[in-house]
Parts: structure tokens; sequence; C-alpha cells
């Protein structure tokens, strides 16, 4: 009986810590981050829109989640091409078991690959299991891997899923604006646009707030009321709103900014076209016009208003249209086409915008200047004036991306030395062993500068394709360098200084150790922390291997 009870007892146990487990599942926070190549891209104020990501996604995971745990998806992170190319890199887990290795790799990851929303989406809802919850999607451009993310979305929703979906738009154009917008209205949630750290910040914190308030409490019962007694009328201004329309003088709608001020005098209200302003009702001047990139009002208009007592006093005022600039970047290019335009003005700085947005500026003698990759710092010079619209044409130069290695001849281990490319008399790139670099097509002399192992190619062509590596083989011989006491007997390995004939460096190179050098006089010197050693002369011819014996001094 006692044996039976214990069973039970203990199925009691067991199923109890089943329940427990399963009560365990907390809803979730999950952030979907976009790392692809357009994350290179700048926001207005000229930050990186990646790193302005991942200060402020650290920022944002080091507070406080009492009701949820926190997952990671990167996209875009590891492959140029692939539309797979989607991680979960960091699982479902309390906060502060997650902040860290979070903050590592959002710090670490650089963007690379292509935009796969639609597969990250679905990734993401096996991800959640049972759980439910929030993902947060921050992304700078649409969907490149021709799926539906809206349509995934709408499916979503219609199912009944407990999970919401809301986005977060980092430095989008009208384009990528709209097909985001698509995601959020189809989850039935808010859509963020973050065109600055602070934006994409204060989106991150709304959306927690919204996370984490409790649910609505149930209306209660309506009670039966007297009614309130019409309030004596009286001459005393009340704060209502006044709302401001701008348009030009076709008709197009229009941003602008300015003030509004009591006739009878008073504090300036700052006012614009795009908000909702309270003010004490009365008789007010307003003065509003276009602000443009130079920071100035485009002849502003003024105009009496008067804000009513009742409802929202609903003003149009037509604006005086400035002059405009567009740029636009054509030509084959590898690098990026989106980047910061500089007016200048005498020498001087006096406005930046980003390349393909229409903006206002003042009249005046402008150098518009556009930097996209090492290649292309392009320059025109305009003047502007009164009415006029100019769209800047910019052709760049194509430029393709080179990787060289250099074998030692009888060896896949090759050397890590960057490459110089030369044209006459001037060094104009400097390769990096590893990364490689983007260059312009041409002819180029090659040289790997090395002390001991100096590597030149008189004459390369790089063509028009865009991805080139080129390999070469390194004529060498080999040598090896051994310690010995001055009876004889074998040292422990150490370092040893290798000069070549006529050179003023030496390298130092590990005794006991293999390592190649190209064809010449050399010289050894031993580690004076072993002893003493005479300097020792030896030759090395390409192919053979030569043994350098070190012996220290009685």
């Amino acid at each position: 009986m006692k044996l039976l009870q214990f069973a039970y007892a203990f199925i009691l146990i067991i199923f109890g810590a089943s329940v427990a487990l399963a009560q365990e599942a907390r809803p979730g926070i999950y952030i979907i981050y976009d790392v692809s190549n357009s994350m290179w891209g700048e926001l207005p104020d000229q930050s990186r829109k990646y790193e302005v990501a991942r200060e402020v996604l650290a920022n944002f995971i080091s507070g406080e989640f009492p009701n949820h745990d926190i997952a990671l998806r990167l996209y875009g992170h590891r492959s140029r091409s692939s539309c797979t190319d989607t991680e979960l890199a960091v699982p479902f887990g309390p906060q502060a078991t997650v902040t860290g290795p979070l903050t590592d790799i959002v710090s670490n990851v650089t963007p690379r690959g292509k935009t796969p929303i639609t597969l990250s989406l679905t990734e993401a809802l096996k991800d959640f299991g049972d759980r439910s919850g929030e993902i947060i999607l921050i992304s700078d451009g649409i969907e490149t891997c021709n799926a539906d993310p809206c349509s995934l979305v709408r499916e979503w929703r219609n199912r009944d899923v407990e999970i919401r979906i809301h986005v977060v738009g980092l430095g989008l154009e009208d384009q990528a604006r709209t097909a985001m917008q698509c995601i959020a209205d189809a989850a039935g949630t808010k859509y963020h646009d973050a065109n600055s750290a602070s934006d994409l910040g204060a989106s991150l914190q709304d959306i927690q707030e919204t996370a984490e308030a409790p649910p609505m409490p149930p209306a209660p019962e309506p009670k039966m009321v007297p009614p309130t007694p019409d309030p004596e009328p009286t001459n005393e201004p009340i704060s209502v709103a006044l709302l401001i329309s701008a348009f030009d003088e076709n008709g197009a709608t229009m941003r602008a900014k300015g003030t509004v001020i009591p006739l009878g005098g008073g504090e300036a209200i700052p006012v614009s076209s795009n908000g909702r302003f309270q003010m004490l009702s009365g008789d007010y001047t307003l003065q509003i016009g276009v602000e443009t990139e130079n920071g100035n009002i485009y002849h502003p208009v003024s105009m009496d208003i008067e804000v009513g007592s009742t409802g929202d006093t609903m003003i149009d005022v037509t604006v005086v249209r400035p002059p405009s600039v567009k740029v636009r970047v054509e030509g084959e290019f590898s690098g990026p086409r989106t980047g910061i335009v500089r007016g200048f003005q005498n020498g001087a700085q006096v406005l930046s915008f980003r390349s393909k947005d229409l903006v206002f500026i003042d009249e005046g003698n402008y150098e518009f200047r556009i930097v996209l990759g090492d290649e292309n710092t392009l320059s025109e010079n305009l003047t502007i004036e009164t009415g006029q619209h100019h769209d800047l044409i910019y052709t760049v130069q194509k430029t393709v991306h080179v990787y060289f290695r250099v074998f030692p001849q009888g060896s896949d281990e090759r050397v890590r030395r960057h490459t110089e490319l030369w044209q006459g008399n001037e060094r104009k790139y400097v390769v990096h062993a590893n990364n490689g670099q983007e260059v312009l097509p041409g002819t180029y002399a090659m040289r790997v500068p090395d002390a001991l192992n100096p590597f030149a190619v008189a004459e390369i062509t790089i063509t028009n394709e865009p991805e080139q590596i080129f390999e070469y083989i390194m004529p060498v011989g080999w040598a090896i360098v051994r310690y010995e006491n001055s009876d004889g007997t074998a040292m422990d390995d150490a370092r040893v200084g290798i000069t070549a004939a006529g050179g003023r460096r030496s390298r130092n190179r590990q005794s006991g150790e293999r390592f190649p050098l190209i064809a010449g006089q050399y010289t050894a010197k031993g580690w004076s922390h072993l002893g003493e050693f005479d300097l020792f002369e030896f030759q090395i011819i390409n192919g053979q291997e030569t043994e350098i014996v070190l012996r220290a001094n009685p």
C-alpha cells in the first residue's frame, strides 16, 4: 500500500512539474534586425544606419522587461546574395541572460546581403512555439526575395495568431515606407518611422510600453446620471486647436513652418503645417513659409487669422515654393548608390541632404559634392535661381572588388601581406590581404612589399568583372634554423633574426620551423637571451632546403 501511495505521489509531482514548465513560457519580445547591405546607408544626420541601430538596440535591451522573454533574429548578415540568410541569433530567454550575447552580436555584425523579411517572419512564428507576444521588425528596406510579407501577416490575423507585429522603418524613402506601412496595416499595429537615433529609441520605447500595458478592463455598466446644466456663457478665451494646411501657387501640398503672434502683442507660438497646436481662441498674425535646407524660412507670407472658440480652426495658406534640387546617380557601380550631398558656398558647407531626396534651397551659387565609395568624389558648380528646379545627374565610375593571393612554391599557406597597386610612380591602392579592395579597372604594377620576400608582377589588367581574384606562385627556397649549445647539444627552439643581404630590417622567425625565402644571400642572428652567437651567413636557392645551425660561443 505504501508503495502505491509513493507511486501516486510521484505521478502528481511529475504532472505538477510538467504543468509548471508549460506555464513558464512567458510572452516574448522578438526582435528581427535587418543587416542587409542597404544598412550601410546614412540617415539625414549622416550617421550610418547600422551603427545607429546597434547603439539603440544595446540601450533598449538593457532596460527592464518584467513580463517578457527576449529573442533576436538577424537576416542579410552572412551572404551577399542568399534569400535564405536568416538566423535565430539569440533564442528566447530572460532579459538578464540575453543582454550580453545580444549586445555582442549586434555590435559585431556588419551589413552584407539581401532582405528576406517573409522568410524571417515565417521562422519567427516557429521560434515562438506556444508563446504569445510581440515581433519588432527593424528594417531599412523592402522585401527583396520575391515574397509578400503583407499577405503572410494578413494570413496570421485570419488564423488569430496571438503575436503582434510592430514595424520600424529606418531612414525609408517613399516607396519603401509604403511597403513597410503595408506590413503594419496588415498586422493592425502602428507603423513607426525613424530617421535618427532618438526616433528609433522612442519607437522601441513606445512598442515596449504597448507590450507591457495590462489588458483593458471590461467597461463598467452605464449608470444613470442627471443631466449637467449648460455652463454660463463667458467671454474668456478658451484653449482650442489650430491646424494649418500649406499649398504652393499650383495647389501642391507643402511642408511649412512659422509662428502665430497675438494681435494685441505677446509671445510668438511656433507652428507648422503638419501638426495640431493648442492655443487660446482669439486673433493672431500668422507668418509662415517653407523651410529650406539652408535653415531659412523662404519668403514667409503674413496673414491675420482668427482662432475660434469652439472646435478646431483649420487654415489654408498659399506659400512661395523655393527653388529645388534633386540628385540622381547613374552608371554601373558596385558601391553605395546613395550618399550625402553637401552644398558649399565660398568654401564653407551650408547644407547637406541625401541623394534621391528632392530638397528646397535658397538662391545662390553652390558647389555640390557627393562621395560614393573610395573612387567617386563627384562635384558640380551650379547657380540656383528663383523658381528653378535642377536635376543633378552624376555618372559614377565603375569600380570592381579585387583580391590578391600569393603562395610560396610548394605550399598552400598563402603570404599574409597587403598588396600594392601602382601606376607609374604613384601608389593607387593598398589591397587588404583578407578583405580585398574596391578599385577602378585598368592596368597596374602589383607589388607585395616585404623585407624578406618581396614579390612583384610588372603588369596586371583588372577588367570590368564585379569580383576578381588574382593568384600567384612565388618561387622560393626553404630554410630551417636549429640552436645548439657550445658542446653541440640541442637547445630549445626560440626566435631568430633573419636579414636579407643589403636589407636594413630583420624579420623574426622561429627555430625548428621550416619557412620560405626567395633566392638570395641572408644573415641569421641568434637570440641574445640564449647566449652569444656569431652571425651566420647563408644562401637560399629556389626549390632547395637549407639548414642553419647557430651554435653558442663557449
